[in-house]
């Protein structure tokens, strides 16, 4: 389908990318599609399409032909999360956790999954996350409903994020922040390259994580308000006031203009 768009299709081609795992690249899927001749020649394919990015980073291991080709249109946060902004009440002491296809992709969310579970296991937790594969484990919810969801968000005690992707993010850890839920996060993935300042949920290793952990299910007021204060530096770049103006700046001042 992406081929008969860019071969027949005469209006700009948006490709909206929100990140790939590792180091694979969109220059590469493209390449895989057989859509490599746009960088060979085909000027008038290249000139159509752009690689609308939600982070402005994305493009940085892109081939040039792409990369030049970048646009950022930043990722907002939609009313149904914003008329819960700050509803957190944490009266739930479990660990929300998010992991799904557990057995339909066991080599990447089955090791997360496994790796949670040697780490966290002894916790109180839910899994969420939606299983086309049934996962015997009582802790695994599988697919709920926005409605659900939220009001785990607004209940549990703590989020716990496994991510180091350099240029992926999942949505829910934007999602409890916004509820105003602590989240403790690894280092070395998106959410601390779009941190500011001194982030106390962020971990180097999963014993500091397990150890973050257990302050907030045991209730450390002190721990948990200088985390969810820590999160706004990051939730900040997801509002309307952040991504309006490079929406307003990128796509209408580049991409309709041109």
């Amino acid at each position: 389908m992406i081929r008969e768009l860019v071969d027949k299709f005469t209006g700009r081609l948006l490709l909206r990318v929100f990140g790939l795992a590792g180091s694979y690249s969109y220059s590469a899927l493209l390449s895989a599609l057989e859509l490599r001749y746009i960088a060979e020649g085909r000027t008038q394919a290249a000139e159509k399409l752009w690689l609308a990015q939600a982070y402005p980073h994305l493009a940085e291991i892109e081939e040039q032909w792409l990369k030049d080709k970048a646009v950022t249109l930043p990722l907002g946060l939609p009313q149904s999360t914003l008329i819960n902004k700050e509803s957190w009440l944490g009266q739930d002491r479990r660990i929300l956790f998010v992991c799904p296809r557990i057995k339909s992709s066991p080599a990447y969310y089955g090791a997360i999954y496994e790796q949670f579970k040697a780490a966290f296991g002894e916790f109180p937790h839910i899994i969420a996350g939606k299983q086309p594969v049934p996962v015997s484990d009582e802790n695994v919810a599988g697919f709920v409903t926005d409605q659900c969801f939220h009001a785990w968000l607004k209940n549990c005690r703590v989020m716990f994020y496994h991510s180091r992707e350099p240029r992926h993010l999942h949505y829910h850890p934007i999602e409890a922040m916004a509820f105003g839920m602590p989240v403790i996060y690894m280092k070395g993935g998106m959410l601390e390259k779009l941190a500011e300042g001194d982030q106390p949920g962020a971990c180097e290793t999963l014993d500091e994580a397990k150890e973050k952990v257990t302050r907030a299910l045991e209730g450390d007021l002190n721990f948990i308000k200088a985390v969810k204060l820590s999160e706004k530096s990051i939730l900040n770049k997801f509002k309307l006031d952040h991504t309006f103006p490079q929406w307003e700046k990128n796509f209408i001042g580049k991409v309709i203009q041109l």
